[in-house]
């Protein structure tokens, strides 16, 4: 029985389950995690990246996973090794460097039906210019697909930005598209901080957020229109 099957059979114990455990390292883009129970047999897909991370945080990880399969929920204290190394910067760098190794980057879209990314990112820096001195910008793209959770989203590994195609639309008026922008933008600038928890918005980023002119009254439209 190697490390990993170990994980999941002791999880299994912890939750009182009893079922035959195939698990194995898979070659994921990033560090992925999957399981599902089929005819008595408990398969499990990790990506290979958790072969750097210690058995304690294995062994959280597995009870995560079957946590939620079982819609129960562990112990905090045992699951923290695993939200700790996923948390912490040496698994960042391992998430980027997983990314990186697919060779997984999408051609950018940048001109929409309404709205031209370039021009976007270019009147924010007209009047952002300070916020923004000596950061490397990222790529910007509009997404393949619409949706309603997420307006743009920041991809480390690849520096690129991403926004919410929902948002390329005449109802969206242009100090909301052009907030979106600045505030994925931030991302660039604001490293993440790296502790037993994740902090994307930090003081810091916060702060700079403060600084767009119209950001009360993007944020209104965004609470009432989308």
């Amino acid at each position: 029985m190697n490390e990993l099957e170990d994980a999941f059979y002791s999880a299994l114990g912890y939750y009182g389950k009893n079922f035959f455990v195939d698990a194995k390292y898979a070659r994921y883009s990033s560090l992925k995690a999957i399981a599902k129970l089929k005819g008595g047999v408990l398969t499990a897909r990790v990506s290979d990246g958790f072969q750097a991370a210690p058995r304690e945080a294995l062994f959280g990880l597995a009870l995560h996973l079957l946590g939620k399969m079982f819609n129960c929920k562990p112990e905090k204290g045992l699951v923290a090794p695993y939200r700790e190394f996923v948390a912490s910067r040496g698994a960042a760098e391992l998430n980027h460097a997983l990314t990186r190794r697919s060779g997984r980057k999408k051609r950018n879209r940048i001109v929409g039906k309404c709205y031209d990314l370039s021009q976007v990112v270019e009147n924010v820096l007209n009047y952002y210019g300070e916020v923004f001195r000596g950061v490397r910008l990222p790529e910007f793209t509009w997404s393949t697909r619409k949706g309603r959770r997420v307006l743009g989203w920041h991809d480390d590994a690849w520096n690129r930005v991403t926004v919410n195609e929902g948002l390329d639309s005449k109802r969206v008026p242009p100090h909301v598209i052009e907030y979106v922008v600045f505030h994925e933008m931030l991302h660039a600038k604001h490293e993440v901080k790296h502790g037993k928890r994740r902090t994307v918005h930090t003081r810091q980023f916060r702060e700079d957020e403060k600084k767009f002119f119209l950001k009360k009254e993007a944020e209104d439209w965004l609470q009432r229109k989308w």
